[in-house]
């Protein structure tokens, strides 16, 4: 696999920005006050890549280095669950994914068998992700939520502990004013790190290399149109398209 086909994956949304520059990319469904659904609320091809470049650079100003530094993903699929993991692409920098199903002993393995330095997370896991932060201040740095900021007593005991908090919204921010060009990977350059869930944990280690073969199989056998939506609903594949 030449240097030419890895460049091509990691531009691969810079060039869906410049081609359907203005065509919906990403959605999410708002709730309302009553929990019930509302419509879904479409960001642009566009609007996406400057979200992925800004993000990825933010993390880079966390201190995040370019194919050494692994960064966590806590969340259930989300918009900005996508962000975050393509973000870590334009740096090279490595993605672990956190989930639910894990439990506290594997989710605290995880932060430090894998090294984790920056934990990207979903409101809805923040006093799981506090109930295991005192054992995992190893290797983190710094603490990612998505959505509205934490409460004031958790910043303190984030601070004791020595990790940085920040909004997303604030890496983006960060990332906006202080942009940098993409870091490209290698062919063998580490992309992903996945942890099974079950009683023992299997470790899945992806490259490009590999990650790149994945694409092909699943473009040439997946035939979708430019008009239609693709919904996902498990974090692994939305990871890998």
């Amino acid at each position: 696999m030449n240097s030419s086909l890895i460049i091509f994956f990691v531009n691969f949304s810079r060039r869906s920005a410049e081609k359907f520059a203005n065509r919906p990319c990403m959605g999410k469904r708002q709730i309302k006050a009553d929990g019930s659904h509302g419509h879904f609320e479409f960001i642009s091809y566009a609007e996406c890549w400057q979200m992925i470049r800004a993000f990825g650079a933010g993390l880079v100003k966390l201190g995040c280095v370019p194919t050494q530094t692994h960064v966590g993903i806590y969340s259930k699929n989300r918009l900005e669950w996508q962000i975050v993991a393509e973000g870590c692409h334009t740096q090279s920098l490595v993605s672990i994914a956190l989930y639910d199903t894990l439990g506290e002993e594997s989710s605290t393995y995880i932060m430090n068998h894998g090294e984790i330095h920056t934990l990207a997370f979903a409101p809805e896991v923040v006093d799981k992700v506090f109930k295991i932060l005192p054992d995992c201040t190893k290797f983190l740095k710094n603490l990612v939520i998505f959505g509205s900021e934490l409460p004031a007593d958790k910043k303190e005991t984030a601070k004791q502990l020595g990790v940085n908090v920040y909004t997303f919204n604030e890496v983006l921010d960060l990332g906006k004013n202080n942009p940098l060009e993409d870091v490209p990977p290698s062919p063998d350059s580490l992309s992903t790190i996945m942890y099974t869930s079950g009683t023992v944990l299997f470790i899945i280690v992806l490259v490009f290399r590999k990650l790149i073969l994945f694409k092909d199989w699943s473009t040439k056998r997946c035939h979708v149109d430019p008009h239609e939506h693709y919904r996902c609903y498990c974090w692994c594949f939305s990871s890998t398209f």
